[in-house]
């Protein structure tokens, strides 16, 4: 039998950073979500909807997704309560692969505060601690760099590129998927904690918010100026953050 001494310690979990914390959706959220759904500086965080629902319309696809596809959606608010800055999901569970995507949006006004890695960190520390998840994905644009760089630093790799998979302004974009398993995230979770807590023991490491400067073809494999499937030179768009799925 094993010793008691053996198991391991069991410690509570906090949703909340030195900047934002997570919290469950409310019916009251659904005019910011609708807000983030429909803003024209993030439509083409999705991509395969291309439609700008009515309130009445979203409010009953969010019900559903609530209900239904999404695995969990939390709100992002800044951490006296005071605005909403965002929303984080798990959707596309598998409870046979023990898999699950995730996607982070955050209203344009709050870009480059930092927030998103913030409560990226705080959302995958909740999916692997209270679910039993071996892998979360996430897909983005090879153009937002703005999103791309923060995921790098997590400890995301880049697991693949589809080719000319979108198509906006005019030109067809590369989507890069990114996952974590959970034995890397065991490695890198106290680290980040730490320092997201302002830990004494990790002031001298790198802060995990700040955006390294990242050449998206040399950190993310092959341009796709080498790409045979995309039909036309590739403008860049506005970065922002987010992915292209929504719930």
């Amino acid at each position: 039998m094993a010793d008691a001494h053996d198991a391991p310690s069991i410690t509570a979990i906090s949703l909340d950073g030195p900047s934002v914390r997570l919290r469950p959706i409310t019916r009251a959220d659904y005019g910011f979500m609708w807000q983030c759904r429909t803003h024209p500086e993030i439509l083409y965080l999705w991509m395969q909807d291309r439609t700008l629902p009515s309130f009445e319309q979203y409010a009953h696809e969010l019900d559903g997704s609530l209900s239904s596809k999404a695995l969990t959606t939390l709100l992002i608010e800044t951490i006296d309560g005071s605005a909403p800055v965002g929303y984080v999901f798990a959707y596309d569970f598998s409870a046979f692969d023990h898999t699950a995507f995730i996607s982070i949006v955050i209203h344009p006004t709050y870009v480059r505060y930092g927030w998103a890695a913030e409560a990226s960190i705080l959302f995958l520390n909740y999916l692997f601690t209270y679910f039993d998840l071996r892998k979360t994905s996430i897909e983005v644009f090879s153009f937002n760099q703005i999103a791309l760089a923060p995921l790098l630093q997590l400890g995301a790799r880049v697991e693949g590129r589809f080719r000319g998979q979108r198509y906006y302004q005019g030109a067809y974009h590369d989507v890069i998927r990114l996952a974590i398993m959970r034995e890397e995230w065991d490695l890198v979770a106290p680290r980040l904690l730490a320092a997201l807590m302002h830990d004494d023991g990790h002031k001298a490491e790198a802060n995990p918010f700040v955006p390294l400067p990242l050449e998206a073809e040399s950190q993310v494999q092959q341009d796709a100026s080498e790409n045979n499937g995309s039909p036309r030179r590739k403008r860049r768009p506005r970065q922002t953050v987010g992915s292209q799925s929504t719930p």
